[in-house]
């Protein structure tokens, strides 16, 4: 019961404070927090409360997809950085291969000063 409460009084210390830096980041605490609280949510209903074997054996379904569907968001968001990522290093280095500043013309005479002669 005390996971209960930990999980719920955590959703709402994340929902005042936003204490991630990027949106991205919040994000992702807001989308496995929630799982993890739907995984507790499905815990008791493992026990003597559901007295039917086959009704565990769906709950235990349940479960599994929700770690499964866990698993896949996270992975994916780090596939999808790492991809972005990388197009970024790959364009930056095109840049750098074809793109050269072009070089600056010297002239052959030389500035004339304004200074007075000592």
């Amino acid at each position: 019961m005390f996971l209960f409460y930990f999980q719920t009084g955590y959703m709402i210390y994340l929902g005042e404070t936003n204490p991630m830096t990027s949106l991205l980041d919040q994000r992702m605490e807001y989308f496995n927090e929630f799982a993890i609280m739907a995984t507790i949510y499905t815990l008791p209903l493992f026990t003597d409360y559901v007295p039917e074997l086959e009704t565990r054996y769906s709950i235990g379904w349940v479960s599994i997809l929700i770690a499964l569907i866990q698993i896949l968001g996270n992975m994916g968001v780090v596939f999808f950085t790492c991809a972005r990522r990388l197009v970024q290093w790959c364009k930056q280095k095109y840049r750098e291969l074809f793109n050269k500043p072009e070089e600056v013309e010297i002239s052959a005479t030389p500035q004339q000063t304004n200074q007075a002669e000592v």
